[in-house]
């Protein structure tokens, strides 16, 4: 696909294919007030994209990004097995717990701790088990990243 300047980006890391659109809004470890505002400026949190399946790849959800304002990010990846992310034979790297372990590592990689979660079919899956992860996570030790 073709890359856009200031539009989006495409990358590969620790097997994880991930898309961004709009890289520029992205606001690596800031700290907001509860509106989200830092300074005179409304900060938006970046939506990631958690795609269905599993097996499917997250092109699927591309055109979400025409809907999204120009001035919040959208990221798209592709979970362990779909698309362009590495495709283990070992089964072990499969499941809900590894694909939210996944998750996690993308964003913290990409300096993300302030984001909103859009999942669709199993990604809507993921998306509540991060969230539940995450809560009963913050309650005992509130890491920075889960």
């Amino acid at each position: 696909p073709p890359n856009l300047p200031n539009e989006e980006v495409e990358s590969t890391f620790l097997n994880l294919s991930y898309r961004i659109y709009h890289p520029q809004t992205l606001q690596k470890k800031r700290h907001h007030d509860i509106d989200g505002r830092d300074g005179n400026c409304i900060m938006k949190a970046p939506i990631v994209v958690l795609h269905g399946g599993p097996s499917l790849p997250s092109e699927y959800l591309y055109s979400i990004s025409q809907e999204i304002p120009p001035s919040r990010a959208i990221i798209f990846y592709d979970q362990i097995g779909c698309g362009r992310s590495s495709e283990p034979s070992n089964i072990d790297f499969y499941g809900i717990s590894h694909a939210i372990d996944d998750l996690k590592v993308l964003l913290c990689d990409l300096e993300i701790d302030y984001f909103h979660l859009l999942g669709h079919s199993f990604g809507g899956v993921l998306a509540y088990e991060y969230a539940n992860r995450a809560f009963h996570n913050s309650v005992m030790t509130a890491p920075k990243c889960l």
